[in-house]
């Protein structure tokens, strides 16, 4: 499909990984939450070295920080003071650099006067101008051809399946309701033809605490696959590097170069459980572990505030199954 589009590339005059200075009120907030975030993991220390009698049953949480407020400690109430004291009492001051004032200029000026969109390239470091009706024909591009519209009855049902698998782990009170982000796009400037026929590469932020949890256990997995089959499975540059340098005759070696088109959207249940099923000859993934990679698959995308779901995606009734009989003897 050729879109009509009126895209353009625009250049700073400073490199986009620079950060800019933020408003007052957001420094504040920002100062205000990570202060929070200090005094609470201080709490849970003071109050395991002073109790430590206190048992500490191991489990495994994947990382998930509990949301459990901790107990008030007496000994540590002057010092909690003073550090809401420092916020009350910051100044803030107008910068004097050049190079941020013009930063922050430009900045402003985007805001003020310009009524488009500027959107970033998926793996470069370019930026295109496009105005908002052709940004939501790009993006509804992608969206109409892996997704399809879904509603509040399905989302509620993948946050159940997400509070069940929770509950299992004994992890429900380190998991937050998953937020309503919208999905966005990243502009695939490094495909051939992309002016006349450009495409991009569709976001969803919005992605359940369980993927955390799915993300460790493929980790594991896949760890023991290749410690039993010797295949190459690189995640590290410099795993690569030495690949390369072990070659021998390297003159008389060829490397094949291609692209995999919509690999992550090809991924459907099936050829997931069956790559599930050959790992399972090389490792152990019991059934709880292989219901929580599934039901990772059930995933919503917000677009305009409406929920979307993925067409590959199992319905609510085959989640019971997942969940039910069918991986009881795995």
């Amino acid at each position: 499909m050729n879109l009509d589009l009126h895209l353009k590339k625009v250049s700073f005059d400073f490199s986009v990984k620079n950060i800019p200075l933020h408003s007052e009120d957001l420094y504040t907030k920002t100062l205000i939450r990570r202060t929070e975030t200090f005094v609470k993991n201080l709490r849970w220390r003071t109050f395991f070295f002073l109790n430590p009698q206190i048992d500490l049953a191991e489990k495994e949480t994947y990382g998930l920080n509990s949301t459990k407020p901790p107990p008030i400690i007496p000994e540590l109430k002057e010092f909690e003071s003073d550090p809401i004291r420092l916020i009350e009492i910051i100044k803030f001051q107008n910068p004097r650099n050049n190079f941020q004032l013009q930063q922050r200029k430009t900045i402003n000026s985007i805001k003020k006067k310009d009524n488009h969109l500027y959107v970033p390239a998926d793996k470069t470091n370019n930026y295109y101008r496009i105005r908002p009706e052709d940004y939501e024909k790009l993006k509804n591009k992608p969206l109409q051809k892996e997704y399809k519209k879904s509603n509040r009855a399905t989302t509620a049902n993948i946050s159940m399946g997400d509070k069940k698998v929770t509950q299992n782990l004994g992890l429900a009170d380190r998991i937050n309701v998953t937020a309503e982000r919208e999905a966005f796009i990243a502009l695939k400037d490094h495909k051939e033809n992309f002016y006349n026929n450009p495409t991009c590469r569709l976001i969803n932020p919005c992605e359940t605490e369980i993927g955390k949890i799915s993300k460790q256990i493929l980790e594991r997995i896949n760890t023991n696959i290749r410690r039993q089959t010797k295949y190459n499975q690189w995640t590290k540059t410099r795993d690569v590097i030495h690949w390369f340098e072990n070659i021998t005759n390297k003159k008389q070696q060829s490397f094949i170069i291609f692209d995999i088109c919509d690999f992550y959207p090809s991924i459907t249940k099936d050829l997931l459980e069956e790559a599930l099923d050959f790992a399972s000859l090389h490792t152990s993934i019991t059934g709880e572990e292989r219901n929580i990679i599934l039901h990772t698959k059930n995933s919503t995308l917000y677009s305009n505030n409406e929920p979307w779901q993925k067409r590959q995606q199992h319905s609510t009734s085959q989640w019971e199954a997942l969940t039910g009989q069918k991986h009881a003897n795995w």
